[in-house]
């Protein structure tokens, strides 16, 4: 096994300090000529285009497109070649953060698109309702009926008034109660968790600061509820109330972002999969003769000469399968529960899909980021003579990431800027700024105590 510094002097010809400009992409020295394009898919990974490290499964994503050479490096290589000389190559979207892109655009697309499809689902299942008397009614069903309001008051169904800390608003009042009659018998209808009241055709001074619609005693409605045995009297639990003869209809607000969002995703889709083709087509292209090398054999050991500094206990690289599964499962049940206790209103359906799109984001898809990304796998920082080391889990994480910033490079250490754009870096002698990245406040005191000592700022 071979030491950081080695494995540096062995990658030399293809990371030497001195080639800037596209080239064509070497074999190794001990290659030759043989064509290793012929191998069978599931046997090769994806190379890097600069040292020929061969990258496999999830880590293959994360390797950075080079536009300049068109080609995908790790990022040890684009640190030490590409990101150098006088122009440094422009860096291009790895095919892992266009994954997480792609993603994070999918979450938004079922934000928006939710309130849409609830609603034409609810229309269509109201519609769908055949008319029913109320002598005929069953419990455990959702049943459409036409009748008279017969109420103890004169106003069945208002407004009604709600304060918060902001002020107030208003809203159809969930806890009126009235009976419906159509002449076979007479039901008991309860607002709580309604979907969709209509608005009526009058309207009264309810509350102290706002009129509002209002259903009256003796209006003939169309009443859509759920059946509930109510100490052995039916209830009808109201989802949809309008006057007599107005069925439910889709909201054009709620369905405009179905005819807008899906075919922007859509094009958005067919144009990441076609940019990732043309990818894939000229990076193997420039690697098909290429001789590919095994991290495992190459890039194994520490460097002996550097002090190693814990940097934290984070997750295991292997275990990536199972931290996805684990925050997927939460995320699932938490949705799955909040949408069998919570009575969803029409006019509420957009702050329940951002609900949704917050559980998604902070319990799902970041946590799955985090324990996936391998910038979390840093978990030793060493201090050499020669340089910063930066110490994986696995050998591919080492070369994906910047594994070694040479002093030399360096030009400053520590904390820049004020206010909300004070932040700590590595600044380099070519203008490329290293943040502090997976660092921890311990492991970077230790390289600004190393720089400063270096620099006689100590």
């Amino acid at each position: 096994m071979t030491t950081i510094e080695e494995l540096e002097k062995s990658m030399a010809p293809a990371l030497g300090p001195k080639d800037y400009s596209p080239r064509a992409v070497r074999a190794s020295p001990s290659s030759g000529p043989m064509d290793y394009s012929a191998r069978a898919p599931a046997k090769r990974g994806r190379l890097c285009g600069k040292c020929n490290f061969e990258f496999h499964g999830a880590d293959a994503s994360a390797l950075t497109w080079c536009k300049d050479e068109g080609i995908f490096v790790c990022q040890s290589c684009y640190d030490r070649n590409c990101a150098k000389g006088v122009q440094p190559h422009r860096k291009g979207m790895s095919t892992r953060m266009a994954f997480w892109g792609i993603g994070f655009m999918f979450a938004i697309l079922v934000t928006f698109c939710y309130p849409g499809i609830r609603d034409l689902y609810t229309v269509q299942q109201f519609n769908n309702l055949e008319e029913t008397a109320v002598g005929n009614i069953e419990s455990g069903k959702l049943v459409r009926i036409t009748g008279t309001i017969n109420a103890s008051n004169y106003y069945a169904v208002g407004y009604s008034e709600h304060h918060s800390k902001s002020g107030y608003y208003t809203d159809w009042d969930n806890n009126a109660k009235f009976h419906v009659e159509d002449g076979t018998g007479s039901v008991l209808v309860v607002c709580s968790g309604y979907y969709d009241i209509r608005r009526s055709g009058e309207s009264a001074k309810l509350t102290p600061h706002i009129s509002g619609p209002v259903y009256t005693n003796g209006t003939r409605v169309l009443v859509m509820g759920d059946v509930q045995d109510e100490g052995g009297v039916p209830v009808i639990h109201l989802r949809y109330l309008a006057l007599e003869g107005q069925s439910p209809s889709p909201d054009f607000l709620l369905e405009l972002p179905l005819f807008i969002i899906p075919p922007m995703f859509f094009v958005l889709l067919a144009w990441a999969g076609a940019v990732s083709a043309l990818r894939n087509l000229r990076h193997n292209g420039a690697t098909a003769s290429a001789a590919p090398r095994e991290l495992a054999s190459e890039f194994a050991k520490k460097d002996e000469q550097a002090k190693w500094h814990p940097n934290g206990t984070l997750p295991n690289p292997g275990r990536r399968k199972a931290y996805a599964a684990f925050f997927i499962l939460l995320g699932l049940i938490i949705m799955v529960v909040a949408a069998s206790m919570l009575s969803v209103k029409k006019d509420d359906l957009f702050l329940v899909a951002f609900i949704g799109i917050f559980i998604c984001i902070f319990l799902i898809f970041l946590p799955i980021a985090v324990a996936w990304e391998n910038t979390m796998a840093l978990t030793e920082v060493g201090i050499s003579d020669r340089g910063v080391h930066y110490w994986y889990h696995k050998p591919a994480h080492r070369l994906m990431n910047t594994f070694f910033i040479a002093w030399d490079d360096v030009s400053d250490v520590g904390w820049f800027g004020s206010g909300k754009g004070r932040h700590w870096a590595i600044k380099q002698k070519n203008g490329v700024e290293l943040g502090s990245g997976a660092l921890n406040f311990k492991t970077m005191k230790v390289i600004e105590d190393a720089w400063k000592l270096r620099s006689g700022k100590k």
